[in-house]
């Protein structure tokens, strides 16, 4: 019976290590547990970690959530909103560019930090191998993400056309290129 017992519960054991490696394994490869080795930019050196995977909600100007990845606070208060990618290329979209604006944008205008000053730029974090690389990317302007939320929500609700793609490789990924009532390269 001893005999028994302690083999089922080695075996548990093992299969408990084992999946803890996998979770382990799974959150390195996202960038979410800080056994890499961050090389932080000096924007951030001396900057406290505020929020890390915060949900933010707002419903003035207008009603906007998301969960930001980090958000730093350097000494003199200024925040800078950070966003984790996992990707082969070392480089930064103009998605990723409108993700960190709507962040700081989320910040502006929520309660806790309204009255805190927003750095014009934000970081993308990509984890490569055991260190991460941190790109400076620079917001948009605040008229610039409102018209873009704006011409957004006017194609759900079917009141505008969606503008030109400057690239081949956007309409080749989009779901939509087959019924696009529009001419698919923007020639520039």
């Amino acid at each position: 019976m001893i005999g028994n017992l302690s083999s089922v519960s080695g075996y548990l054991l093992t299969v408990l290590v084992i999946a803890v490696l996998i979770v382990a394994t799974h959150q390195i490869r996202l960038g979410r547990l800080q056994t890499i080795m961050d090389e932080l930019p000096c924007q951030l050196e001396r900057a406290a970690l505020l929020y890390s995977e915060r949900l933010l909600v707002i419903d003035r100007p207008f009603e906007l959530f998301g969960r930001v990845d980090q958000v730093w606070a350097r000494e003199g208060g200024q925040l800078i909103v950070a966003d984790t990618k996992t990707r082969e290329v070392i480089r930064y979209y103009y998605s990723d560019r409108l993700q960190l604006t709507g962040y700081a944008f989320l910040l502006k205008n929520h309660p806790e930090t309204r009255a805190r000053s927003i750095a014009s730029y934000g970081f993308l974090r990509i984890p490569q191998g055991r260190k991460a690389i941190y790109i400076k990317v620079p917001l948009l302007s605040e008229r610039a993400y409102r018209d873009h939320l704006q011409h957004h929500r006017a194609l759900t609700l079917g009141t505008a056309r969606p503008r030109p793609a400057t690239s081949p490789l956007i309409c080749r990924g989009c779901g939509h290129v087959n019924r696009c009532p529009v001419s698919l390269i923007n020639p520039q």
